[in-house]
């Protein structure tokens, strides 16, 4: 059973699990406790006993009070390090018995839909923060490190997309989440699609931002050289988050799991997705042909809007992708015909008669 832990201490890159070199902070699994040990200091973190009873596992410092008149189990935690975008704050959970990074907002309230950010191959949720603080106020926000990428420790055996999706469900039972709003970016549409396919009754709404994978991307030679030429149209600060987080996931991991991104033809399987469906593509995403919105016609809950942009949209463009997936969500036009000036246009799906 997934257990949630609040954790302090932050994992160098390069973390891995099972007794291996963790750098930063060193992991002790222990069923499902956590002891964190920071390099330097005599003192870990153990879980906080008080808390025990209910079965939520509290981070506690040692020497720290336990007692139930003077224990704040949902306080913030600080974790050392870079901060996410505010209102979104980091927390470390234990997702299928590993470690796992995330950033969360609760602020829009118990009673708010939930929606989990999931980003793209061997890049970490970071570049999804811009959007999703956008979106924290009005829905619970949760944006993950999936196994493997960025903070998160990998398992002993690499996931494909089909163990991406499961980690996923994984990760939204931790989190108590039954039916959240998918956004996902790139290779993230893909998981979202698998996710679909295994769980269709796990699903809200989905947004689609630079669907990659398919005919487009083939061969892989091709795919590479429109990487590249993507690295020229993203910020400078898009890339510095790219390559470290590359340099993380591996060479080797990254070439894999960007293959297996290219061979999965993501447009023509969203006859898997029953959910209503928003494709978001950038008009300058070398990694996306808006040509091959014909693949689309016997989908007929799926809407498409190319917007400016290359491919890490939900970096770049924030606030146009928090405004298309709050008009997505709830059912309001995608496009504000008397807005001063028009950031987004609708594409055309030429629609059989199935459709």
């Amino acid at each position: 059973m997934p257990v949630r832990v609040q954790a302090v201490g932050d994992l160098a890159p390069g973390e891995r699990h099972g007794g291996r070199r963790a750098g930063g902070v060193g992991l002790v699994l222990l069923g499902h406790d956590v002891i964190h040990s920071p390099p330097g200091r005599s003192t870990g973190w153990f879980p906080n006993r008080a808390h025990r009873a209910s079965g939520r596992r509290t981070m506690t410092h040692v020497g720290e009070s336990t007692d139930n008149s003077t224990t704040t189990p949902d306080r913030p935690t600080t974790i050392p390090g870079r901060r996410p975008v505010p209102p979104l704050e980091p927390e470390w959970l234990i997702v299928d018995g590993l470690p796992l990074f995330h950033r969360m907002a609760l602020r829009a309230g118990p009673d708010a839909p939930a929606i989990v950010h999931v980003h793209g191959f061997g890049v970490s949720g970071t570049y999804l923060e811009p959007t999703a603080a956008l979106l924290a106020t009005r829905y619970r926000t949760f944006v993950p490190d999936l196994p493997g990428v960025g903070r998160s420790i990998r398992p002993r055996h690499g996931l494909d997309l089909g163990g991406m999706a499961r980690a996923l469900v994984s990760y939204c039972d931790t989190v108590g989440v039954e039916r959240p709003i998918l956004v996902g970016n790139s290779l993230g549409g893909s998981i979202i699609i698998e996710f679909a396919s295994q769980y269709p009754d796990r699903i809200s709404h989905a947004v689609l931002v630079s669907p990659a994978g398919g005919p487009n991307n083939l061969p892989l030679v091709r795919a590479i050289r429109q990487m590249a030429l993507d690295g020229f149209r993203e910020s400078p600060p898009m890339l510095r988050i790219a390559v470290r987080d590359y340099l993380r996931f591996g060479v080797i991991q990254s070439l894999d799991l960007f293959k297996a991104m290219t061979h999965y033809p993501t447009l023509e399987r969203l006859h898997h997705l029953d959910a209503p469906t928003l494709v978001v593509v950038g008009e300058r995403d070398p990694l996306v042909n808006l040509s091959r919105a014909f693949v689309l016609a016997t989908v007929p809950h799926v809407r498409a809007v190319k917007v400016p942009g290359a491919h890490a949209l939900n970096h770049s463009q924030p606030e146009v992708i928090a405004d298309l997936v709050a008009a997505h969500v709830s059912g309001e036009p995608l496009i504000d015909p008397y807005a001063p000036r028009r950031v987004a246009e609708q594409v055309l799906i030429p629609r059989t008669e199935a459709g």
